[in-house]
């Protein structure tokens, strides 16, 4: 693969990285990123085009944990959910087992 090629490849690749939002689909993408990124150590790279690749980097991984947060804060809001639905099944069953009491 020629270096123009190369370049424009990791850039595709960045590109989609940063507008997903879906773990796996991302991970696929870094993974082949990484595999493209071995290649350029065998190729001449401008000081210019290091740069843009370590803000590409710096993009990537700031993406990435932003994502972690949106994911840990989801998860938060999950495990709220998940004690107010059992909260209201426990009321609700009580509330059932209270009614047939009185009927008895």
């Amino acid at each position: 693969m020629s270096k123009k090629e190369l370049l424009e490849r990791l850039s595709e690749i960045d590109k989609k990285i940063l507008s997903l939002f879906i773990p796996v689909e991302i991970s696929d993408l870094v993974m082949e990123r990484e595999k493209l990124l071995e290649s350029v150590l065998e190729i001449e790279l401008s000081l210019q085009e290091c740069y843009a690749l370590e803000e590409s980097n710096r993009k990537i991984m700031q993406h990435l944990k932003e994502m972690e947060m949106d994911l840990e804060r989801r998860l938060g809001e999950l495990k709220q959910y998940s004690s107010l639905y059992k909260s209201y099944y426990l009321s609700r069953y009580n509330l059932k087992d209270n009614l047939l009491s009185e009927r008895v």
